[in-house]
């Protein structure tokens, strides 16, 4: 929504998990990272990197991400997506 219908509005999200009471456990950490067998598609990390490429020229707000460092080139991409303009109108 923060890309096509409410430009104005401020949106913040995360690209992160919760300690699930699954045997074995899906810790955040293997969530964002991976482990190759409950992860088979990889972590949400590395799976979000094509969805970011996607989005370049869009604006998506504010992403909180868990483990960022990995893969490393999701926050470089992400902060790529649109440059920050000019805010008018702040401080003075």
């Amino acid at each position: 929504m923060a890309a096509t219908t409410h430009p104005d509005s401020l949106f913040w999200t995360f690209a992160s998990s919760t300690n699930l009471a699954n045997n074995p456990p899906v810790t955040p950490e293997i969530q964002a990272l991976g482990n190759g067998s409950l992860t088979p598609n990889g972590g949400v990390n590395a799976r979000l990197v094509p969805f970011l490429e996607g989005m370049r020229g869009k604006r998506l707000g504010i992403v909180m991400f868990d483990f960022y460092e990995t893969p490393s080139d999701l926050l470089p991409l992400f902060l790529s997506l649109l440059p920050p303009t000019q805010a008018v109108g702040y401080g003075s």
